[in-house]
């Protein structure tokens, strides 16, 4: 979800945006408009009730996996020095290409009402992990930028497999822990924390690649299996986010190894643009969606799916693209 590079690729792309992974940019594509477009748009009109089922969410955990796996995946790409210099080379550049936009996101939400203070101040001091509830939907970033702080060091453990798989399961207990002893934590760092360790995994463990890499049979086996584990977690305990791990972890590596194949035929300015986009979509769209609604809105369920889906949307994912590109030219000038 967030504007980093993946691999060279060839054709038309948006400034400055040269570089990109193309199957990379589909997949955050399409499970942003997933996310965006079905999960978070569907409430807003009544249209379907039963909008959320179990397999619907079950899509939606794998989708924000895939986001995860992306993120750890293209970081591990990276070369990162563990010397000052290159720590502080590393985390600079996280938090300028994230945080001020998360931060401006969140104090739009602040004003709009969509949070409240204390969860907004814990949110900017990205405590929300650690400290719940998170705000609605930006969990996501201050997860993700937790992530980031281990980053280094995961990238080059992972040049040691063993020591790797070890260290992975002692962060995962680590929270695991933390929660039932402790203090309690937002459940969604555990649930999400082996998709970004398989991301990193993937790309600093040649061998890993190289078991799995044609077993799509095999992956859609195991996922229709930890499906019916998936099926009968309930509520944000560590044990269910626990149960809900071999779900989405079968579900994001099948969802990446079938896109994968498939670089080659999508490479289109469209597809890149909307990946492009889509952390600006993300922090966003809720703030649009609001600001629509109050404009504009039909009384009848299936008028307002129209509106929000054929003219909210799109003007969703034109006004983020637009931020994101103001905003990268502004950095890239200072």
């Amino acid at each position: 979800m967030t504007p980093d590079a993946g691999t060279p690729v060839t054709g038309p792309v948006p400034d400055g945006q040269q570089g990109r992974d193309a199957a990379i940019d589909f997949l955050r594509g399409a499970c942003i408009l997933y996310i965006v477009g079905y999960w978070h748009l569907v409430p807003y009109t009544n249209a379907f009730p039963a909008y959320a089922n179990t397999y619907t969410e079950c899509v939606k955990d794998i989708a924000l996996g895939t986001f995860v796996f992306c993120s750890g995946l293209l970081l591990a790409g990276r070369r990162i020095e563990l010397t000052r210099s290159g720590l502080a080379a590393f985390y600079l550049r996280r938090v300028l290409r994230i945080y001020p936009l998360y931060v401006i996101a969140l104090l739009l939400f602040d004003l709009t009402g969509l949070a409240g203070k204390a969860d907004i101040v814990n949110a900017v001091l990205l405590l929300s992990m650690f400290i719940p509830p998170a705000p609605y939907t930006l969990w996501f970033v201050t997860m993700i930028m937790t992530f980031y702080l281990f980053t280094p060091f995961l990238v080059r453990l992972a040049d040691y497999p063993g020591y790797y798989v070890l260290g992975g399961i002692a962060l995962l207990a680590a929270g695991v822990l933390v929660h039932g002893q402790i203090h309690s934590l937002d459940t969604r760092i555990i649930q999400y924390l082996p998709c970004f360790l398989l991301g990193v995994a993937w790309k600093r463990i040649p061998g890993l690649e190289r078991l799995l890499g044609a077993r799509s049979g095999l992956l859609l086996a195991l996922l229709v299996v930890t499906f019916l584990l998936y099926r009968l977690q309930h509520g944000a305990g560590a044990a269910a986010a626990l149960g809900r791990i071999p779900a989405v972890l079968a579900g994001t590596l099948l969802l990446y190894q079938s896109v994968r194949p498939l670089s080659d035929r999508l490479h289109s300015p469209l597809i890149w643009r909307l990946a492009y986009a889509s952390f600006c979509i993300y922090l966003f769209h809720r703030l649009i969606f609001r600001f629509s609604s109050d404009l504009y809105f039909p009384d009848g369920e299936y008028q307002r799916l129209a509106y929000l889906l054929a003219v909210v949307l799109p003007v969703t994912v034109v006004v983020a693209y637009y931020v994101q590109r103001v905003y990268d030219r502004i950095g890239r000038r200072r």
